[in-house]
């Protein structure tokens, strides 16, 4: 059975987040750039507490993972934010509640940590918003993207 546990980025990093990043990234990734992660940012983010990483577990082997920012609202001072990174489980690990159960705490450690919103966004490729829905989230905002030719000098 699939442990969850809060963790550091680094343990992210040291028990196989890079090829289990590389496998999410080909199963929904619609922009066309090779994967290319900035590590340097998500360890400094991580030492200065604003992010929140989930390991998904089994026998001690990472299966998955989910990461969120912690955030003050721009619009709304008195709110912490909580906006995903990234959630990944492995395929053969989807069956059952699992992905429920990664969500649900997920939402139990962000209480913990005083968060107010929980924001999970979907790739196109891969809709979980009946999941989202069955727990209780509801559609906030749709995003676009246009890659920019920027222009050297």
């Amino acid at each position: 059975m699939i442990q969850f546990h809060t963790e550091t980025f680094q343990f992210l990093l040291d028990n196989n987040f890079e090829e289990l990043a590389q496998a999410h990234n080909n199963e929904v990734e619609t922009i066309p750039e090779e994967l290319d992660i900035n590590y340097e940012i998500y360890l400094k983010m991580d030492e200065l507490c604003l992010l929140h990483n989930i390991a998904a577990l089994d026998k001690n082997k990472l299966v998955g993972y989910a990461s969120f920012t912690i955030s003050p609202s721009m619009h709304h001072k008195h709110s912490l934010w909580a906006t995903d990174n990234f959630y990944y489980l492995k395929p053969e690990y989807r069956q059952g509640r699992n992905t429920l159960r990664l969500f649900k705490y997920c939402e139990e450690t962000l209480i913990n940590r005083n968060v107010n919103y929980m924001f999970l966004t979907q790739k196109v490729k891969k809709d979980n918003s009946r999941l989202f829905s069955l727990m209780g989230f509801e559609p906030n905002t749709n995003q676009f993207f246009k890659r920019l030719e920027v222009k050297n000098g």
